[in-house]
C-alpha cells in the first residue's frame, strides 16, 4: 500500500484497498459525510459516497491512522 496525501487517502478492503477524499460533512441529523472514492486518487475515476448510518463518524484512512473529518457545511447567508 502506498502512503496518503494530503487529500486523497487509502481504506483497506478484504480485497485491496481504495482510494478516498472528503467531499463535503452536511449540516444535517446524521452528520453526514459525503466523499469520493475509487481505484485512484482521481475524481474521473470516483464515484460519490453518502455515509449517513454511521451518525457523524468519519472514515479512517488505512495508511495514516488519520479520521478524515470536516466541520459541517454553513452555507453563506445572503
Amino acid at each position: 500500500m502506498t502512503t496518503c496525501g494530503p487529500i486523497w487517502h487509502q481504506r483497506a478492503l478484504d480485497d485491496g484497498f481504495i482510494w478516498f477524499r472528503l467531499a463535503v460533512r452536511m449540516n444535517d441529523e446524521f452528520g453526514t459525510y459525503i466523499y469520493r472514492a475509487g481505484p485512484e486518487p482521481d475524481d474521473a475515476h470516483c464515484r460519490t459516497i453518502w455515509c449517513y448510518g454511521d451518525h457523524g463518524a468519519p472514515w479512517i484512512c488505512s495508511a495514516c491512522g488519520q479520521a478524515i473529518s470536516a466541520e459541517r457545511y454553513r452555507p453563506p447567508k445572503p
